[in-house]
């Protein structure tokens, strides 16, 4: 059977032992803080205008194809023929 307190004794023996006191435990947590708030705030800009291209580009597209569908459909629904209407 595998003795975990041994290894448990060696391990704190030889990994330093870190005691962060208040002031630097602040620190940390306000440069986490001033790193990880505007890396948030740039990708939720960022991705806000490339939804607003993205939406561009499909009015786009939608008016590009409603004008070639109303093109193609001129010709045979003037002309009452729905057999070419229904191709």
């Amino acid at each position: 059977m595998l003795q975990v307190r041994p290894i448990l004794k060696r391990l704190t023996d030889i990994l330093p032992r870190h005691h962060l006191s208040n002031l630097s435990t602040g620190i940390l947590t306000a440069m986490c803080a001033g790193l990880l708030m505007p890396a948030l705030i740039g990708g939720l800009l960022l991705t806000n205008l490339r939804l607003e291209q993205v939406n561009k580009e499909m009015d786009s597209h939608l008016d590009q194809t409603t004008t070639l569908l109303a093109r193609s459909l001129a010709t045979p629904v003037w002309n009452y023929n729905t057999d070419a209407a229904g191709a």
